[in-house]
């Protein structure tokens, strides 16, 4: 399972990916919200850890941006 992690911080971003590591879970990294989005996909991403506030588009933004792009896909399977 591939786990992506968005937060604003970079260094949030890198402590979560190297405990993510330690614990056996591949994961993908950023503080773009539009990058992570591109991740969404049944193939790929199945858990999105985010923070909340965020420039731009915040964490619940992308959240609900996610929910809708898996519903696609799998609607399409």
């Amino acid at each position: 399972m591939t786990v992506c992690d968005l937060d604003e911080e970079a260094a949030r971003v890198e402590m979560l990916q190297d405990a993510l590591g330690c614990l056996g879970y591949h994961s993908v990294g950023t503080s773009d919200s539009e990058y992570a989005l591109t991740w969404i996909d049944p193939e790929r991403v199945r858990v999105l850890l985010s923070g909340i506030k965020m420039p731009g588009m915040d964490g619940l933004h992308v959240l609900a941006q996610a929910i809708l792009r898996d519903q696609a896909m799998c609607s399409e399977s």
